[in-house]
C-alpha cells in the first residue's frame, strides 16, 4: 500500500470501482450496498478500510435514544448483508450555534456507536460537512467520540486547492485541534468521508462540483494535480479521504463525478509515496500550530465553554450521579458471569444499575485465579454509562508479601483500570489471613495499591473469622455483605471491626438482572465512599488518590501505634 490517504465514494457499483482496488487503496466508501461486489474488491485488497452509509428516511435526534433504535435498525436493513468496517450515521448535521441540540446529537451518536459497536461494526461519528459544527461546541459534541472510533468529516475547497481560501478543504484541522488530548488520544483519527471540489468560485451557486469551476485548472488533469497536492499536505491523523464521487445516476451530483480521471487516480494512489514531511505527531497530537489555518477560534456569544472539558467516559446527560449524598443502585460481577454483550449492560443502565463493581481475581471456574473477562466486563459497563469498580479476594497464605497479587489484579482490568473509582478487597475464607501476621498481609495488599481509593468487602462473621475483629482498618469504607434482600443500606446494621456504618450493602446473592446479566445486589452511598467530590474531575480525581493515601497512613499508624 503506497502512502495515499486517497480512496472513492461510491455512488453506485461501475466497472472503474470494481478496477481501483488494483491499487490497494487506503480507503473506499459506498452508498451502494452490493454484498457481492464488496466481497470481490476485498479479495483483491484486504487491506482497505471500508465506509458504509445508509440513507435514514429520519435523520431526526429530538430523542436521541428513541431515534438511536430506529436509526440502527434501519442501518442493519439497509446494509442488505454488506460488512462494513466503519459505518456512519446521520449525514452532515446543521446544529448551528445550539448547545442544547449539540448534546441531543452527542448523545444520539453515542447511542448508535454502543449498538453498531455491538453488532460488530466500527463507527464514525457525526460526518460534519465542511466548516462545521462552531468550534465551541466541541466541549458539549466530544463525549461522544469516548465511544467511537473515527471522527468523521467533510471537507471541500471552494475553489482550486492550493489558492485562497484553499484551507476550506483543510478544515478539520479546526476541529482537530478544539478536541482535548485525551479524545485525540483515543480516536483513531479522522475519515473524510466526502472530498473534493464543491461550489468553486460560484460561492452562490449550490452543489457545484469540479466541472462546474471556472478557470485553466478546471479540467481533469488539473483536478488530478489538485488532488495530488492535497495529498502531499494531509495530516498524519488523517486515516482515508474518500473523493466524492463516482457513479451517481440521479444526475443531481454529475458535476462531481470523477470518471474522466479514475485512470489517473489509480496510478497516483498505486505510486505515491510522500516527498513532503509531515509534521511530528505524538499520539495523534501535532505540536506545530503552523500547520492550522490563520482563523481565530471563534466564540459563542455571551457563553463561558471550558475548552478543555474532557469527560473521563461517556454518560447519558442528566442522568450521572454528582450528589455526595446520592445513594444508588450497584450490580457485582463475577467470572461466573461470562461475557456480557454491550447491549446487556445498556439494559441494566436503563434498569437503573449506575455502578458495576467487576471481580478481576479470586475464585471462579477456576479458583484462585484471574477473571477473565474482567477487562470486557468493564468496558461494557463503563461504556454504558456506569461507574466502574474492581474486587479481588485477597486468601489466606504463609507470608504477608502481596505484590505479585496485586500486580495480577491490575494487569487484569488493564486499560480499563485508569477508570475505575475504587479497588475493593474482598475478606472472606475459613482461616485467619495469615497464621501470626494477619494485619501485616492485608496491610502489604493495602501499600501497593496507592493510584486508588481503597474499600473493604466482608461481613460481620468474617471479619472475625479472617482478621480476628481488628479494628486498625476502619478508615477504609465498608462494603458490607448482609443478604437480607433490603435495599435499605442501615436496614440490620451491626457495628464491628471499628466501623460505625456501612459505605455499601451486599444485600442479594446471584440475581438476573435487566439485560440478563448474573449478578449481586447492592446499595451504595456516595458520600460514604468518598467523603469529599468536586465538580471538577481533575481535581477530585487528585483529593480522592490523596485521602487513599491519608488513609493507608492513618492504618499503619493505629496498627502501629498498638503494638
Amino acid at each position: 500500500m503506497s502512502d495515499s490517504k486517497y480512496g472513492l465514494h461510491i455512488c453506485n457499483w461501475t466497472e472503474d470501482a470494481d478496477r481501483f482496488a488494483e491499487c490497494q487503496p487506503a480507503v473506499m466508501k459506498s452508498i451502494d450496498h452490493n454484498p457481492d461486489r464488496l466481497a470481490r474488491f476485498r479479495a483483491i485488497s484486504p487491506s482497505t478500510l471500508w465506509i458504509g452509509r445508509v440513507y435514514l428516511d429520519d435523520e431526526s435526534f429530538e430523542s436521541p435514544l428513541a431515534n438511536a433504535r430506529g436509526a440502527v435498525g434501519a442501518i442493519l436493513k439497509g446494509l442488505r448483508g454488506c460488512r462494513y468496517d466503519v459505518l456512519e450515521g446521520i449525514n452532515e448535521p446543521d446544529i448551528g450555534e445550539d448547545v442544547e441540540k449539540a448534546k441531543r446529537l452527542c448523545e444520539f451518536n453515542g447511542w448508535l456507536a454502543r449498538y453498531l459497536k455491538a453488532e460488530g461494526f466500527q463507527y464514525a461519528a457525526y460526518s460534519f460537512a465542511g466548516t462545521r459544527p462552531h468550534l465551541a461546541l466541541w466541549p458539549y459534541l466530544e463525549p461522544a467520540l469516548f465511544e467511537s472510533d473515527y471522527l468523521a468529516m467533510h471537507a471541500y475547497g471552494p475553489g482550486p486547492l492550493y489558492y485562497e481560501p484553499y484551507w476550506f478543504a483543510f478544515a478539520y484541522r479546526l476541529s482537530w485541534k478544539a478536541l482535548s488530548e485525551k479524545a485525540k488520544l483515543h480516536l483513531k483519527g479522522i475519515l473524510l468521508t466526502e472530498y473534493g471540489i464543491a461550489r468553486g468560485l460560484k460561492w452562490t451557486e449550490k452543489d457545484i462540483g469540479w466541472k462546474a469551476n471556472e478557470g485553466p485548472q478546471v479540467t481533469p488533469e488539473g483536478y488530478l494535480n489538485e488532488l495530488i497536492v492535497a495529498d502531499e499536505s494531509f495530516d498524519s491523523y488523517i486515516k482515508g479521504a474518500t473523493i466524492f464521487q463516482t457513479g451517481d445516476t440521479s444526475g443531481k451530483w454529475h458535476t462531481f463525478e470523477i470518471r474522466e480521471l479514475m485512470e489517473g487516480l489509480r496510478n497516483h494512489v498505486k505510486n505515491f509515496y510522500r516527498t513532503v514531511k509531515l509534521p511530528e505527531v505524538v499520539n495523534n497530537v501535532c505540536p506545530n500550530d503552523d500547520v492550522y489555518p490563520r482563523v481565530n477560534k471563534p466564540e459563542l456569544p455571551n457563553k463561558e465553554v471550558n475548552w478543555n472539558l474532557c469527560p473521563s467516559a461517556w454518560v447519558i446527560p442528566k442522568e450521572e450521579a454528582k450528589m455526595n449524598d446520592e445513594l444508588i443502585q450497584a450490580i457485582d460481577v463475577s467470572e461466573y458471569g461470562g461475557a456480557i454483550r454491550d447491549v446487556q449492560w445498556v439494559e441494566a443502565y436503563k434498569a437503573g444499575y449506575r455502578l458495576a463493581i467487576v471481580q478481576a481475581w479470586g475464585g471462579g471456574p477456576i479458583a484462585g485465579g484471574r477473571n477473565a473477562y474482567c477487562l470486557d466486563q468493564l468496558s461494557g459497563a463503563r461504556k454504558a454509562g456506569m461507574m466502574t469498580a474492581i474486587y479481588f479476594h485477597l486468601p489466606s497464605d504463609t507470608t504477608t508479601k502481596t505484590e505479585l497479587l496485586i500486580q495480577a489484579v491490575k494487569e487484569a482490568a488493564g486499560v480499563e483500570y485508569q477508570y475505575i473509582k475504587f479497588v475493593a478487597i474482598d475478606i472472606e475464607g475459613i482461616k485467619l489471613l495469615h497464621p501470626v501476621l494477619w494485619e501485616e498481609r492485608l496491610e502489604d495488599a493495602i501499600s501497593h495499591i496507592k493510584d486508588k481509593p481503597i474499600v473493604i468487602y466482608t461481613s460481620q462473621t468474617m471479619w472475625v473469622v479472617v482478621m480476628g475483629n481488628v479494628s486498625e482498618f476502619e478508615d477504609f469504607p465498608l462494603w458490607d455483605a448482609k443478604y437480607d434482600k433490603l435495599a435499605d443500606l442501615d436496614a440490620n446494621w451491626v457495628p464491628y471491626g471499628g466501623w460505625t456504618c456501612r459505605a455499601g450493602k451486599q444485600y442479594q446473592g446471584t440475581t438476573i438482572v435487566p439485560g440478563g446479566i448474573s449478578a449481586d445486589l447492592n446499595i451504595v452511598h456516595l458520600g460514604r465512599l468518598f467523603p469529599k467530590t468536586e465538580e471538577d474531575e481533575g481535581e477530585k480525581d487528585l483529593q480522592v488518590i490523596d485521602s487513599a493515601t491519608d488513609m493507608i497512613k492513618n492504618a499503619v499508624a493505629k496498627m502501629r501505634g498498638r503494638r
